[in-house]
């Protein structure tokens, strides 16, 4: 029988599990993981940096719909790789990050690179684990495979000692686990479908807010089918952007302000979170009642009271809605006025931006507004291409301003608020993607947090479109020092207008600078045609104020 590293004996069971892709940052804790990946014609695609190796896993599961896998040195790559882990865990997002530790020779006696990986990992992990013998890392691996994608989704860890990563075992010793994970759907408890149909049919405002629960049980089409059939409005989150199109005439859109005025809420695999005011007022109304769907228990009843809560994989409990709807004797409508005024809440916070903003009476030869930035950006782009935003007011005002008009035409990396995703996650979304064009569209702070990134993208061959919003400094930070502080108050935000394009191409890209809103939709389409990864580098107001952050009531600090 053949004998088998340890490296073997983990990615012989990722294999299995339909693994394509690995990310990586290389190491002496991770060599014969990624020589394993080349064996068994799984991509390793190697990054400049751990965190951007883990970003690229967790946007990889976020295109794919499967797990996202990260390979990273021990202890400082650890170290580095905690943010990414902490992104994924916040997003719910199904990834193993795994890597070797110090060697059990070397414990405890000061041995270079040793440090206790699991408690480092613990706050931002589902499940972590050191597999202390090597015939028993395949079912490990596979522990590790069933808590990232059972339940609510999230990312695993996994270690072991050196010497069971280099070490061999003949494979006639190894136990190769089967059968490990059900791909059973929990459905809802009858009587609470039934008093769910009850609550939203006695509902004057009804309206559904679809998160990334949705996605993940790959409910896109049961929740259109049942928004269509229902007339409820929907509002939707995270992964669950683009499921029904932001132009469906029953797609509220994205921003939180769409919950306004609703009478009971139907939430479906989403938390209620700073980002949609915690369920509470001033964003949800006083007396409004609440059904609450989730795979997980504990959440249902956070932050609020729940009027009906059930426990069920989103795909199951829309597909008995549905089935209860479709017999529900006494009729369903809901009144195309508040269908029309739903849907109308985003115009209507997007004129008041726009009002707030001063576009209409702004001068011609001052810089580039952001909004302005990214209505090119809008205009330039097509249904199905994919928008990676990142970044502190640019991303406020894109997610404001961008429609998802196809599933992940718009990704946002969640309630975290984390920068410098933006490179990595359109770098992973092109590979996981390769028919549809990526352009990431980002701040030039969160451009120099992973801008090396774009060397990986030239070196693998993924021609994607980095858009810099560039107002020379922390934007949304210096904004805040003046309106705390006044002008004096702006301390360590100011960075400089740094050519940014001149860098894509001294790494082998193409790069253009931008000065006019006219110029935006050409320079654009110029770099996607190059054919290479590329930055437009757009000058934008350092002076611009705005209330897209600050002006949201319900956000708490």
């Amino acid at each position: 029988m053949a004998q088998l590293n340890g490296g073997d004996l983990v990615v012989r069971v990722l294999k299995g599990e339909g693994v394509t892709h690995a990310f990586a940052l290389l190491g002496g804790h991770n060599y014969e993981l990624v020589n394993a990946c080349a064996a068994l014609g799984i991509r390793v695609v190697d990054v400049r940096h751990e965190q951007q190796a883990v970003h690229m896993a967790d946007a990889f599961a976020r295109a794919t719909g499967g797990l996202g896998v990260a390979f990273v040195d021990g202890a400082p790559g650890i170290v580095n790789a905690l943010p990414g882990v902490q992104v994924a865990y916040e997003s719910q997002v199904p990834l193993l990050l795994c890597s070797a530790q110090g060697s059990l020779a070397g414990r405890d006696i000061g041995v270079m690179q040793a440090i206790d990986q699991l408690e480092l990992l613990r706050p931002v992990t589902k499940w972590r684990r050191t597999c202390l013998e090597q015939r028993r890392l395949p079912e490990y691996a596979a522990m590790a495979v069933r808590y990232a994608r059972s339940g609510r989704p999230g990312p695993v860890f996994l270690d072991f000692p050196l010497e069971h990563l280099r070490g061999s075992v003949d494979e006639s010793e190894v136990r190769w686990p089967e059968r490990y994970r059900t791909e059973a759907r929990p459905h809802g408890d009858p009587g609470q479908i039934r008093a769910a149909l009850e609550l939203l049919a006695a509902a004057e405002r009804p309206l559904i807010i679809a998160g990334s629960g949705v996605f993940w049980s790959d409910a896109g089409e049961e929740l259109r089918a049942f928004v269509e059939q229902s007339g409820v409005p929907v509002l939707t989150r995270n992964l669950a952007r683009g499921l029904v199109p932001d132009d469906h005439p029953l797609c509220v859109g994205f921003m939180p302000s769409g919950a306004f005025g609703a009478d009971c809420y139907l939430v479906l695999g989403t938390r209620l979170d700073w980002t949609i005011g915690y369920g509470r007022p001033p964003l949800f109304a006083d007396g409004s009642r609440a059904i609450i769907v989730d795979v997980v228990p504990e959440v249902i009843g956070k932050n609020r009271p729940v009027d009906v809560g059930i426990v069920g994989d989103a795909r199951a409990v829309l597909s008995q809605l549905r089935a209860g709807l479709a017999s529900y004797g006494r009729g369903w409508r809901v009144a195309p006025e508040w269908q029309q005024r739903a849907k109308g809440s985003l115009q209507y916070l997007r004129a008041q931006t726009i009002e707030q903003a001063g576009l209409a009476a702004r001068p011609p030869e001052r810089p580039i507004h952001s909004i302005q930035l990214v209505q090119a950006v809008a205009a330039a782009t097509r249904p199905d291409d994919i928008i990676v935003v990142d970044g502190g007011y640019i991303a406020a005002f894109a997610i404001q301003f961008l429609d998802a008009r196809s599933p992940q035409g718009v990704v946002w990396v969640g309630s975290t608020g984390h920068l410098g995703v933006g490179v990595p996650f359109a770098n992973a979304m092109r590979l996981a993607r390769p028919g549809r064009r990526v352009l990431a569209l980002m701040g030039d702070g969160s451009f120099g947090l992973c801008a090396m990134e774009i060397d990986t993208a030239v070196r693998h061959g993924l021609p994607i479109v980095v858009v810099i919003a560039n107002d020379q400094g922390w934007g949304e930070i210096r904004d805040g020092q003046r309106r705390r502080f006044g002008e004096a108050g702006v301390v360590g935000s100011n960075l400089g207008l740094t050519r940014y394009d001149e860098l894509a191409r001294a790494l082998g890209g193409y790069g253009e600078y931008v000065e006019r809103v006219e110029a935006i939709g050409p320079a654009i389409e110029r770099a996607f045609a190059s054919g290479l990864p590329a930055v437009v580098n757009v000058r934008t107001d350092p002076e611009q104020r705005s209330t897209a952050v600050s002006g949201m009531p319900w956000i708490v600090e």
